[in-house]
């Protein structure tokens, strides 16, 4: 089930950045554990890119890596999925 509102809190995975339908995106996706909710998020706001990775250190988010085909990406930048802006460059 897909939902565009606040999603409370709380435990989640994330997907952002990749391949979807054919073309590369920048969609966030927030996945609440606890009401099986899938909520859109902030953009990943750096280039769309696919073979991303992400992980988390101390509840804090990190997204980077991957290649558009054509470059490939060495940055990883701490990621805000609630922010309107991602990255603090």
């Amino acid at each position: 089930m897909l939902n565009t509102k606040s999603d409370g809190g709380g435990d989640r995975g994330y997907i952002t950045t990749g391949l979807g339908q054919g073309s590369l995106t920048n969609t966030t996706w927030a996945y609440n554990f606890a009401t099986d909710l899938w909520n859109e998020k902030t953009s990943y706001e750096r280039a769309v890119r696919s073979g991303a990775i992400g992980f988390a250190v101390n509840n804090l988010g990190f997204a980077g890596l991957g290649n558009n085909g054509a470059t490939i990406y060495s940055n990883i930048d701490e990621w805000f999925p609630d922010e309107s802006c991602n990255s603090k460059d």
